[in-house]
């Protein structure tokens, strides 16, 4: 059985300079220290990330409706039921600027609506090319 050998070490010399050196940079305040500096950092990131311009897309399409809507013949003054098979969709294009100065939000919209009435053949569409808001928190 042969045991393996280890080259020896070699002796550092350590100087008063380098001793403190090494204490100052693992010490716990230095630690907190860069800690402390490390979340800053991230936490303006952040809040440089929340000022950058935020595009969304949002839609719902199939939503399908059957119903009874309630009419009254106005003559004879009757009350009719009336089956109601509707389906909507709509889609709404958005961009969203955050204002750090007034702690709001200006947004551009637009949105596109079909509406679809399968029990009288019609399609009704409404759009919106443009609409301006301003948020504001108070």
């Amino acid at each position: 059985m042969q045991l393996l050998a280890c080259p020896p070490m070699q002796a550092q010399r350590l100087t008063l300079d380098n001793a403190i050196r090494i204490a100052q940079e693992n010490s716990y305040s230095a630690q907190v220290a860069q800690f402390s500096y490390m979340a800053s950092y991230l936490n303006y990131r952040s809040f440089k990330a929340q000022l950058m311009p935020a595009v969304s897309l949002r839609g719902k399409v199939a939503n399908f409706d059957h119903s009874l809507i309630e009419t009254r013949n106005y003559e004879d003054g009757r009350l009719n039921y009336v089956n109601n098979n509707t389906m909507s969709n709509y889609l709404t294009l958005s961009i969203d600027q955050q204002i750090a100065a007034i702690d709001g939000t200006v947004s551009l919209q637009s949105y596109l609506y079909r509406l679809d009435q399968f029990s009288y053949d019609e399609t009704t569409w409404n759009s919106e090319i443009s609409v301006l808001r301003c948020r504001q928190l108070l």
